[in-house]
């Protein structure tokens, strides 16, 4: 199985990167011979001093598009998409929410599953056009929409 994996960072200094250092070291160390993985990060991460340390060096790609905060502007989404990464053998993506969960369903083309998980309480909230809808059609389309915490997971479902 290949699994894709989409993250803002894999710095273990801020709680994504934490997560996805972790979530790697363990596919690394318990499932290398049943699991093919790769990290895929904003192309901005690709210099950083972490990555040059990392035991998952190895795994990572830097071909994500930079993070965005807000796609109300079309050209900013259409840029966004044009720079998504090229996914051929993947079998399933697990994202990390924000914004890579749009990245997973664009990636995803209906037909790979894709898996979001919700970090902390910092989700992408449903409450503005265009993020809302682009958000919500996301978590819908997932295969899996799972959360640290019950609690995040009721806010994302609202």
């Amino acid at each position: 199985m290949k699994v894709a994996f989409f993250s803002s960072s894999a710095d273990q200094k801020n709680g994504w990167g934490a997560m996805t250092h972790e979530l790697g070291t363990i596919f690394l160390k318990q499932y290398a011979a049943e699991v093919e993985f790769e990290i895929f990060l904003p192309a901005t991460e690709a210099h950083q001093d972490y990555l040059h340390s990392s035991p998952l060096q190895a795994r990572v790609s830097c071909t994500l598009p930079p993070f965005v905060h807000w796609f109300g502007n079309p050209k900013r989404f259409w840029d966004y998409w044009l720079k998504q990464p090229n996914l051929a053998g993947v079998d399933v993506i697990h994202c990390l929410d924000f914004p890579y969960a749009i990245s997973g369903m664009l990636c995803s083309r209906k037909i790979v599953p894709y898996i979001i998980t919700l970090c902390g309480t910092y989700f992408k909230p449903h409450r503005s056009f265009p993020d809302g809808w682009l958000f919500r059609t996301a978590y819908r389309r997932a295969a899996e929409v799972n959360a640290i915490s019950s609690f995040t997971l009721a806010q994302a479902r609202q």
